[in-house]
């Protein structure tokens, strides 16, 4: 089958760095070190506006991405609903751009800022469930589970991490790191996709 999923990986790409790191650039008073990503569409703010239009224009290419790429995916059992679960993290974007946080992105604040945290959260742990999922997957081989394992740690230690207070001057490049990780490799991996799952020869379960 050809890679016909391809432009929308480079799509998905472009736009993420165009959204966070252009987005940074044109708020002059934006930090991209200590301040979160939400904070680049904060009620009030400066082209929040703008760069909230283009969260929704990431949040559906990767929902797209990820049903074009559905049939070149070799996932079986549980690891099916893991992949499914993966689109929390376009939603989180889409959501952002509708539920955006106070100034300074508070864990307290008005109604939005409380449904943007709980939103957050939601998204965050139906990633990580996905991608502990995608460990458990008979499909692939044992060293790619361990793969998906080890992601999903990481993952979960960035989101930590960022929320500590002794991390507040760096919680920025702590968010980018884990989100650059994962969507990195969820394109890398996507990047690689070409036969169709009724094509890959067994695999015997451990």
């Amino acid at each position: 089958m050809k890679p016909h999923h391809r432009p929308l990986v480079l799509a998905v790409a472009l736009v993420y760095a165009v959204m966070v790191y252009g987005g940074g650039w044109l708020k002059t008073d934006y930090d991209l070190v200590s301040q979160f990503t939400s904070e680049l569409t904060s009620s009030g703010t400066d082209w929040a506006d703008t760069i909230a239009t283009a969260h929704v224009v990431w949040g559906i290419l990767g929902l797209a991405l990820l049903w074009v790429a559905a049939p070149l995916v070799p996932v079986s059992g549980v690891a099916r609903g893991g992949y499914w679960l993966l689109a929390s993290e376009p939603g989180v974007w889409i959501g952002s751009a509708f539920l955006p946080c106070d100034p300074g992105c508070p864990f307290d604040g008005s109604l939005t800022q409380t449904l943007h945290n709980l939103w957050a959260a939601i998204t965050f742990v139906a990633t990580t469930v996905g991608l502990l999922l995608l460990a458990r997957n008979p499909a692939v081989s044992a060293m790619a589970r361990l793969a998906w394992a080890l992601l999903a740690v990481f993952w979960l230690a960035t989101f930590v991490l960022m929320l500590m207070p002794a991390a507040e001057p760096v919680r920025g490049l702590i968010q980018r790191l884990g989100e650059g990780t994962l969507y990195g490799t969820l394109c890398v991996v996507a990047w690689r996709l070409r036969v169709p799952p009724r094509c890959i020869a067994p695999v015997d379960q451990e």
